[in-house]
């Protein structure tokens, strides 16, 4: 009997460790930095991509992941650097609800505590398939923004073919408001800098969602464009999460057309006109308006009739 119980344990042994090997050989990591915006695509023989980034403490990483077309469901994650993937290796942030779903864009945003190289996971649900891109932001920990270019860099044989060259916005780090202690009446809102922010196309009549982090100290920004006279009816739901959100479109001109804020609510709802004919931007971003005891990650949804 315990000569069949060690033989078990042997062979149990043996299948562990070459299960174990061959994922390590099968695993391969693209090196990504900040600033990049990467397509890929999602196939029947590769259900996963994972890329690698090195940052260190209090820089602050957010990923756009945007599937291209409606049918494509898709999910994506972060984990940290400690430890070989699958021994000790964890998962610090993840899409609330589970992925942007086909023909929707999501956010995923985090501030890191360690230095070290941290992984992206982009995985298809069950079996779907289809292409992607993802968009990498960083507020580095001294007040530097790396935001994307603009250029799509694509993958060949598991590297990205062409360069890119980050765009930094601001070395300055982000405003506060002070007041007296004595102060009673409305505190107002300090600036924000759109330009420190992501923007994705916003798709008219589908639902838009997008999601913020506690630590995420940027905009999560939409392009539409429009003619002269025409009338947007948007809708702005939160749909989990406890951050006050605002919002914000600016003309292409860097004008204010409307504004609007998620404080202690679940929903606005405005008709408005937008004057000229361009490239108009709906920003998402926090505020501090109301501090809330416990910050969660908060999701949201913005759905927009043109002419209604």
């Amino acid at each position: 009997m315990k000569i069949w119980f060690r033989a078990i344990f042997v062979v149990a042994l043996f299948c562990v460790v070459s299960v174990g090997a061959v994922g390590a050989q099968t695993l391969r990591k693209i090196p990504v930095e900040c600033g990049m915006t990467v397509q890929d695509e999602i196939t029947v023989e590769r259900r996963e991509r994972w890329f690698s980034i090195d940052l260190v403490p209090g820089d602050t990483i957010t990923v756009a992941l945007t599937p291209l077309g409606n049918t494509f469901d898709v999910d994506e994650a972060i984990y940290d650097p400690t430890g070989p993937l699958g021994d000790g290796r964890n998962w610090i942030a993840d899409v609330p609800g589970g992925g942007p779903g086909p023909g929707q864009t999501d956010i995923l945003s985090v501030k890191v505590s360690s230095t070290g190289t941290y992984l992206i996971k982009i995985v298809g649900f069950g079996e779907s398939i289809g292409a992607y891109t993802i968009a990498i932001n960083c507020l580095l920990n001294n007040g530097t923004l790396i935001e994307p270019t603009g250029d799509i860099l694509s993958i060949v044989d598991d590297e990205i073919i062409g360069s890119t060259s980050n765009s930094i916005s601001s070395d300055q780090p982000l405003q506060s408001i002070t007041l007296p202690a004595d102060f009673v009446g409305f505190p107002g809102l300090p600036p924000v800098d759109f330009a420190n922010g992501i923007a994705i196309p916003f798709i008219v009549g589908q639902a838009n969602n997008g999601s913020i982090a506690p630590a995420f100290d940027s905009v999560f920004g939409f392009t539409l464009d429009a003619n002269a006279g025409d009338k947007l009816d948007l809708t702005f739901t939160r749909l989990s999460g406890n951050l006050n959100l605002g919002l914000a479109v600016l003309s292409a001109d860097n004008k204010i057309v409307y504004q609007a804020s998620l404080v202690n609510t679940e929903r606005m709802n405005a008709l408005f006109t937008l004057p000229a004919a361009g490239t108009y931007t709906i920003g998402v971003y926090k505020i501090d308006l109301i501090p809330v005891d416990a910050p969660e990650n908060t999701a949201f949804q913005l759905t927009g009739v043109l002419n209604p």
